[in-house]
């Protein structure tokens, strides 16, 4: 894989946003998509956490166009602070019958 730039800016509806990869996932296997995770700064507060992210496929900021990064920003949303994140209780598939789902209990 090529080496990928360090971050990039984007200029869209008159703000200069910072964009950086904070996590790469996939694209090890012939049929894995290779997922990039972008955190997005505006230009005035380009260092902590980033104010928006965004999961796109990709296998490196620069191979990105302008309009990738343009609809990436436009699909972005918040990161969830570790208060925000679902419980592994909550991540947990609900099976019939578990009297989660409505249905008879034992």
């Amino acid at each position: 894989m090529p080496p990928d730039v360090d971050g990039a800016q984007l200029a869209m509806a008159g703000d200069v946003w910072h964009i950086r990869v904070l996590g790469r996932s996939g694209g090890v296997g012939p049929t894995a998509v290779p997922m990039l995770l972008l955190g997005f700064w505006p230009e005035e507060e380009a260092e902590g956490q980033a104010v928006r992210e965004a999961l796109i496929v990709g296998r490196t900021l620069e191979a990105l166009t302008t309009l990738d990064l343009e609809n990436a920003l436009a699909a972005s949303r918040e990161p969830r602070g570790p208060s925000q994140r679902p419980t592994r209780e909550e991540r947990r598939p609900r099976r019939r019958g578990d009297g989660a789902s409505g249905g008879r209990g034992p």
